[in-house]
C-alpha cells in the first residue's frame, strides 16, 4: 500500500502542474485528493521526524495564522472567510509536501515538463481562437491582451508562461543530461514560442521579467561555463533581438500599452478618474501608503482592506479606483495594509529564507521562481487570488520539499 500512496502522490502532484495553467478550477479539486491521500497514509509522527526544512514550512503556516487573527478585528467577515479560503494552500501544500514522499530527479523533471507542455498548448489554444475572431473581425488588437489570454488574468498567464521559459533555460543551458540536437531545437522553439506569447499577452510586468530574467541567466551561465565567446554572442544575439522588436513593433498593442505607461510614470497631473493600469497603481500605493500609516503595527484586518481602501479611495478623489475597487496592486503593500508589520514581516521572510536555502542548494529554477514571484509582487497583489497562491505555494513546496536530492 505505501508503493501506492507514493505513485498516487507523483501523480496527483503531477496533475495539479498539467491544470495549472489551463483549468483552475480542478485544481482545488486535486487538492483536495491529494490532501486525502497524506491523511490516509498515516504514521504522521515518523514522517514529520523525517520532515525537511520545517522552519520555513512553519513560516507558511505562520502567515496563514496571522490572517486569521487578523479576523478578530476585521468587520467584513464575509470577504476575511473568502481570503482564507484562497490562502488555504499556505497550510495545506507545505506540510503536506514536507512529511510526504520525496520525489526522484527525473520524476521532478517530469513534473515540470507536463507544466511547461500545459503552458505550450494554453498559448497554442489561445492563438487558434485569436485567429478565428481575427478572420472575423479583421482587426489585429484581437492577438493581443485580455483577448489573448481568456482562461486567466493576463498577469498570471504571463508569470506561468515566465516560469515554463525558466525551466527551458534551464534544460538548455543548465542540465547535466545528454541533450539529442533534435530535443534542443524543440526546446528552443518552445521557448521562442512562449516569448512571443508574453509579448502577446501585453503584460508589462511579464515582459520585464522575462528581459531581465534572460540577461541574469545568460551572465550567470557564461560566467560558470567560462564559455566567454558563446556568452556574449548569445547576449548579442539578444540585444539584437530586443532592437529589433522595439523598432518593428511601434503599431502594436505592447508597444502603445509601454508607451502610455512611461508618459504616466513621469507625469505629475495625473486624471485622478483614470483606470490607466499605470496611474492606477501609483494612486493606489499613495492611498495604501496613508492607511497603512494609519494603522502600522496590526493592520486594518484581513477582512477590511478593500473597505478601507475604497473609503481613502474617496478621500483622496480617485474617482476611477473607487468606481473599480481596485486593490493596492502590490502585494508587500496589500499584506502591510491588511496585517500591519507582522504580516509583512512575515511575508518577507517567506521569500527570503526559501531564497537562502535555494542559493544553498545552487536551485537555480527555486532562485528564478522567487525572483519572478518578487518582481510580480511589486506590481500585483498577487496572492490575493487563487491562481496566485495556487502558483506559488505549489513550486515553493515542491522545489524545497519534493526532490529527494540536490
Amino acid at each position: 500500500m505505501r508503493f501506492s500512496f507514493e505513485k498516487n502522490h507523483f501523480y496527483l502532484t503531477g496533475a495539479i502542474a498539467a491544470f495549472l495553467p489551463v483549468f483552475q478550477n480542478l485544481v482545488p479539486i486535486t487538492i483536495a485528493v491529494l490532501f486525502l491521500n497524506w491523511l490516509v497514509q498515516g504514521r504522521f509522527k515518523t514522517r514529520f521526524q523525517q520532515a525537511r526544512n520545517l522552519r520555513i514550512a512553519g513560516l507558511f503556516g505562520m502567515f496563514y495564522l496571522v490572517h486569521i487573527i487578523g479576523m478578530i478585528y476585521s468587520e467584513n467577515l464575509q470577504h476575511g472567510l473568502f481570503d482564507l479560503q484562497v490562502k488555504l494552500s499556505f497550510l495545506i501544500l507545505p506540510i503536506i509536501y514536507a512529511t510526504s514522499h520525496r520525489f526522484t530527479s527525473r520524476e521532478l523533471h517530469l513534473i515540470m515538463r507536463a507544466f511547461t507542455l500545459s503552458v505550450i498548448l494554453a498559448i497554442l489554444y489561445s492563438l487558434v481562437d485569436c485567429h478565428f475572431e481575427f478572420i472575423e473581425h479583421n482587426n489585429w488588437l484581437l492577438y493581443y491582451g485580455s483577448n489573448f489570454s481568456k482562461h486567466m488574468h493576463l498577469g498570471y498567464f504571463a508569470l506561468h508562461i515566465n516560469l515554463a521559459i525558466a525551466f527551458v533555460l534551464h534544460e538548455l543551458l543548465f542540465s547535466n543530461k545528454a541533450t539529442s540536437f533534435i530535443m534542443r531545437l524543440v526546446l528552443a522553439l518552445a521557448l521562442l514560442l512562449m516569448m512571443i506569447a508574453i509579448f502577446l499577452s501585453t503584460s508589462k510586468i511579464g515582459l520585464i521579467s522575462l528581459v531581465l530574467m534572460l540577461l541574469g541567466v545568460l551572465f550567470f551561465w557564461t560566467a560558470k561555463s567560462k564559455k566567454w565567446i558563446h556568452g556574449i554572442l548569445l547576449l548579442t544575439l539578444l540585444f539584437a533581438g530586443m532592437a529589433t522588436v522595439y523598432n518593428t513593433t511601434a503599431r502594436t498593442a505592447t508597444y502603445q500599452r509601454f508607451e502610455l505607461a512611461l508618459k504616466n510614470l513621469f507625469k505629475s497631473d495625473l486624471d485622478k478618474s483614470s483606470v490607466e493600469s499605470t496611474t492606477t497603481r501609483k494612486f493606489a500605493w499613495q492611498a495604501a501608503w496613508q492607511v497603512f500609516s494609519d494603522n502600522p503595527i496590526l493592520g486594518v484586518g484581513t477582512g477590511d482592506v478593500k473597505d478601507c481602501l475604497v473609503e481613502q479611495y474617496e478621500a483622496m478623489g480617485y474617482s476611477g479606483l473607487v468606481e473599480k475597487r481596485f486593490n493596492p496592486h502590490n502585494q508587500f503593500i496589500q499584506t502591510a495594509v491588511a496585517l500591519g508589520l507582522m504580516g509583512l514581516t512575515l511575508l518577507v521572510l517567506i521569500v527570503l529564507n526559501p531564497l537562502e536555502w535555494a542559493i544553498r542548494q545552487r536551485n537555480i529554477l527555486m532562485i528564478l521562481l522567487l525572483f519572478l514571484f518578487t518582481l510580480y509582487a511589486f506590481t500585483e497583489s498577487v496572492i490575493e487570488r487563487q491562481a496566485g497562491v495556487l502558483f506559488t505555494v505549489y513550486f515553493v513546496s515542491i522545489f524545497i520539499w519534493g526532490e529527494n536530492s540536490k
